[in-house]
């Protein structure tokens, strides 16, 4: 895990700074857990992979679910954007899970739900 670590976290977060960097602009974290390789896989084992997604703004996070959903992704609302807090660390672990060799460079996270 060697050069892998957050720079801030917990009680802050990158989506969060942006959003403070960018006055008036609708800040909405996502697709920050899927590796580039798989934006036109979507699925793997028949499963969709799973996106969360978080904001503040409604209309922009649902222009955000849309352009995934039509990516074919399983969308997820994770909520406001301090959620991000959450999400960015588990960037961090699917970045660490991909370079082990076992579990290999293409692999997903997936929300089971009913």
């Amino acid at each position: 895990m060697e050069g892998l670590k957050l720079e801030i976290g917990h009680i802050d977060s990158g989506g969060e700074q942006i959003s403070r960097w960018s006055s008036g602009a609708h800040v909405v974290k996502t697709l920050n857990i899927v590796d580039a390789r798989l934006i036109g896989v979507t699925s793997m084992d028949d499963r969709k992979i799973s996106i969360p997604i978080c904001g503040d703004d409604q209309n922009s996070k649902r222009l955000a679910i849309d352009l995934i959903s039509h990516l074919v992704f399983d969308v997820i609302d994770a909520g406001k954007l301090k959620m991000s807090r959450l999400l960015e660390p588990l960037s961090l672990l699917m970045i660490n899970l991909s370079m082990r060799k076992e579990f290999g460079s293409e692999i997903g996270f997936r929300l089971l739900r009913d």
